[in-house]
């Protein structure tokens, strides 16, 4: 189970690095990301974990996010180098992993997150623009940054699905949804997005095969 003192010092830490509305939109992306992995399988207090902090480093300056993201070894796509926050994800994955679980205290009080630690950096790294071949955790955490209760009508609406929909087809309908905001704001859509939303597109194909 995870501790209390391993939420209390990270969101201390949060609220020392973000405003309010960024560390109360945290905290619902958490508790969406629960109910997902209740509903879903996966493990709820990673799922919590990961939502909670999938924006650790969103308010950082952004010659410090693209410090932490370089650290991953991954290309810096053009469209992360013309808005460099938008590597907050990767920035924020590099964070946790060099101050958080390599801490002593870490690992010795959350010992359930540790089982669950590649998963937990994925999904905060990819939260941004999704990519292919993800876990069950970071497409959960993916579609809970979307749709949590503060979002838009038309995004938290699909909280209502979650019973009669699965996880795939959720993820392709919030991708959908996310795609067409971007075109119409005439916002380019990053490859890793669309690599996400080609391969929901193939496995559905595929279910159908079958």
């Amino acid at each position: 189970m995870l501790k209390t003192e391993v939420l209390e010092e990270i969101q201390l830490y949060m609220q020392k690095n973000m405003d309010d509305k960024r560390y109360e939109h945290s905290l619902r992306v958490a508790d969406t990301a629960k109910i997902l992995c209740i509903q879903y399988g996966e493990n709820p207090e990673a799922g919590y974990f990961a939502g909670l902090v999938h924006d650790l480093c969103k308010q950082f300056s952004d010659e410090k996010i693209k410090t932490l993201a370089k650290k991953d070894g991954l290309a810096i796509s053009h469209i992360e180098k013309k808005k460099p926050s938008l590597l907050h994800g990767r920035a924020g994955a590099v964070l946790l992993e060099e101050e958080f679980f390599s801490k002593e205290f870490f690992r010795k009080s959350a010992a359930v997150l540790l089982d669950y630690k590649d998963a937990i950096l994925e999904a905060v790294r990819f939260h941004t623009f999704g990519e292919e071949k993800l876990s069950v955790l970071a497409k959960i955490v993916y579609i809970a940054d979307k749709i949590e209760p503060g979002r838009s009508y038309e995004a938290k609406s699909l909280l209502e699905e979650i019973q009669v929909l699965e996880l795939d087809d959720l993820a392709l309908k919030v991708i959908q949804d996310a795609i067409a905001y971007l075109e119409r704001k005439k916002k380019e859509v990053a490859l890793s997005t669309l690599r996400f939303y080609e391969e929901l597109l193939s496995n559905r194909v595929a279910d159908y095969d079958d």
